[in-house]
């Protein structure tokens, strides 16, 4: 099971935002950037959800719409302005940790918020909201008639994406990348190298999901020295590598095998990016 829910990682992350007013990149300023290795996880499922930059066009977009909606109630908004090249890094967490410096920093548990690089513009949004009064914090949130879901709605004015079907395809290439014989002789040969370092893991997931590391707080002297190795071995066996390149192409038979749904995908995205442009062209007029 827990092998089938880290295929879900990185793409449950992005959804997770992809309905917000926008992309808030909360990189805690202690998370280094990412290593050339996992700026290039860029599988192809990554070219049907909004880029960084589109989250932020379409949040910067919803914050015109939501400060005439709660000026029409009585209420002030003040508008953030989002960076249009803001960049995440989608997969960086996919294949469990491959950067040795976060796994010192964070073990195995770096925050969510590593995909992106932008902290401070997070703490902005929320110290925005913070100052709302009780009623202008139900006009703005209130999940069925709040300006923030009523706004959002008319950017998704051509459709809401199926985004579940998204997430169940890409654990599929999950699962079947993991029965490649390439990528399970590269399994194999990161658990021969684990062992020979003291740890009887057999696949990278059951180091990740180890219940030793569940205790909240900062990662224990252990959980870092096992990321460690963890990541170490990935190095010597090439193992992400292998392993991105087959479920790569995976995802590009299985975009092949399912054009109306992908193709719908990408129409649904261009219309959400065309409809945040014409709102903001519409508003600076």
């Amino acid at each position: 099971m827990h092998r089938v829910r880290r295929a879900f990682l990185s793409l449950t992350i992005f959804l997770s935002c992809s309905c917000s007013p926008g992309f808030t990149p909360t990189r805690p300023a202690e998370v280094p950037g990412p290593t050339p290795q996992a700026a290039r996880l860029v599988l192809p499922f990554d070219a049907y959800v909004l880029s960084g930059g589109e989250l932020n066009l379409a949040g910067n977009a919803i914050d015109v719409l939501m400060r005439a909606c709660m000026r029409a109630q009585g209420h002030p908004w003040e508008i953030i302005e989002r960076p249009l090249k803001a960049k995440m890094f989608m997969n960086r967490g996919r294949y469990g940790p491959l950067e040795e410096e976060v796994a010192r920093r964070f073990g195995y548990h770096p925050p969510p918020q590593f995909i992106g690089t932008d902290q401070e513009l997070s703490r902005r949004e929320e110290r925005r909201n913070r100052r709302l009064s009780p009623e202008a914090g139900r006009a703005a949130f209130d999940p069925r008639i709040g300006c923030s879901r009523r706004s959002d709605d008319l950017l998704w004015r051509a459709g809401r994406p199926d985004t579940e079907q998204l997430s169940e395809y890409g654990a599929q290439t999950m699962r079947a990348s993991q029965r490649d014989p390439q990528v399970r002789a590269a399994i194999d040969a990161w658990a021969k190298c684990m062992k020979g370092k003291g740890f009887s893991y057999t696949h990278p997931f059951e180091a990740t999901d180890d219940p030793r590391w569940t205790i909240k707080g900062r990662a224990l002297e252990t959980e870092i020295k096992t990321a460690l190795t963890d990541v170490e071995c990935k190095d010597t066996t090439h193992l992400v590598d292998i392993w991105f390149s087959t479920e790569r192409n995976m995802q590009k038979e299985l975009v092949r095998r399912n054009q109306p749904y992908f193709s719908a995908l990408l129409r649904k995205k261009i219309a959400r990016v065309t409809s945040a442009r014409e709102t903001l062209n519409e508003f600076q007029q």
